[in-house]
Parts: structure tokens; sequence; C-alpha cells
């Protein structure tokens, strides 16, 4: 391996996952825990899980102002095993 650093990094891209939500359109919860948070995805970050020992979606969500954390916190981050759908609806109420 060359340890020039001006020569341009090589990244390979066709082993990066396809996103599941889409950012601003996607409406995400926990899949079943003693949570019960949901909310909207605002963003996203390709992470290194260690626990699943593999590269996985991370995604940023503006919950909702009636979701149980959002007593102490607007934004959480979920993994994307560990969201799932849910309906879109016209009347998101997004924590400020």
């Amino acid at each position: 391996m060359s340890t020039d650093k001006t020569q341009p990094v090589q990244i390979q891209t066709q082993d990066i996952s396809t996103p599941i939500f889409q950012i601003g359109i996607s409406r995400v919860g926990w899949k079943p825990t003693s949570s019960s948070d949901r909310g909207l995805v605002m963003g996203m970050r390709y992470l290194w899980a260690e626990y699943l020992n593999c590269w996985q979606w991370q995604y940023y969500i503006a919950l909702d102002s009636d979701s149980p954390s959002s007593q102490w916190t607007q934004f959480d981050w979920g993994w994307q095993d560990d969201l799932e759908p849910l309906p879109t609806s016209n009347s998101i109420q997004v924590s400020r």
C-alpha cells in the first residue's frame, strides 16, 4: 500500500447498501422496545456498527413532541435495523 498522500484515495461504493429511509420524508419509530419514540428522518450517516461487525446507515431523527424522550431531547440517532417505517400523516408534530 502506498503512503503517498498526493494520490487520490480510491473508494469503492458498490458495497454500500441503499438507505431504506429518506431525509425529510420518512417517519420512523423504534422497533418494539420499552420506548415508543418516533419522528421524522432529518439526516443520515454511514458508520461502522460495532455490534453487527459491519457498516450500516444510522439516521438522525427529529422526535415528535409526544415521544417519551422529547421531555429531555429533540433529536436522536437510530440504526437502520432498529427502526421501522410509520405511516405518514399531514399532522406531523416535531418537538421544538
